[in-house]
């Protein structure tokens, strides 16, 4: 067992913390993806097969915390994330412009990629791990993804209906589309996770 991090955005966030995201999806290394011809063994350079999920990642039973964008108290905006051990952490799961989402107190706003392991609230366990093409996505895939059932539904061949796969295309790309598109139908990891205690 690992412990790890993973990077989350706000909406991923509200999903996780309502329960209905349990599935990340992570685009697959470039060099690693243009050697993997999808039957579940990887080349390497020596010419040695090893089996493509030993090179994700994360692997089943890592536990991830999510760095997520986060401030403490405005009279530690100074101090560098590993000085702030004990501060009162503001969570950014709403509009991080707006003045209410906190108190006066409230720092600026950190990047999710500088919050330290003893700030993070959201732990993972990692409880499945497959190599896909990201356009395989299935309807259940997308669920698990954290998209709203009560607003579209499968179609009858059991594939996505076309407004859930518009919104996981769009999430795909908001994050990953400049590298990794989603037209591309690039190679990516795709991991089940359940929330667990600290």
């Amino acid at each position: 067992m690992r412990i790890k991090p993973i990077l989350y955005n706000g909406p991923m966030v509200r999903a996780i913390l309502s329960g209905t995201k349990t599935r990340t999806m992570r685009p697959m290394d470039l060099d690693i993806a243009s050697a993997y011809e999808g039957d579940g063994w990887y080349e390497t350079r020596d010419g040695v097969q090893v089996p493509i999920l030993s090179l994700a990642p994360y692997a089943v039973g890592d536990i991830l915390y999510c760095r997520e964008t986060w401030a403490a108290m405005a009279i530690f905006d100074h101090l560098a994330p590993r000085d702030l051990e004990g501060t009162p952490i503001w969570y950014c799961d709403t509009n991080p412009d707006d003045p209410t989402n906190c108190g006066d107190d409230k720092g600026r706003w950190r990047p999710s990629i500088h919050m330290p392991r003893e700030a993070a609230r959201i732990w993972q366990e990692v409880t499945a791990v497959k190599a896909l093409r990201i356009q395989e996505t299935t309807y259940e895939d997308i669920l698990a993804e954290g998209w709203d059932p009560r607003t579209s539904q499968p179609m009858t061949d059991g594939t996505a209906g076309e407004d859930a796969r518009a919104w996981m295309q769009t999430t795909w790309d908001a994050i990953y589309g400049k590298r990794f598109p989603w037209d591309k139908n690039v190679w990516a990891w795709a991991y089940t996770t359940k929330r667990i205690e600290r």
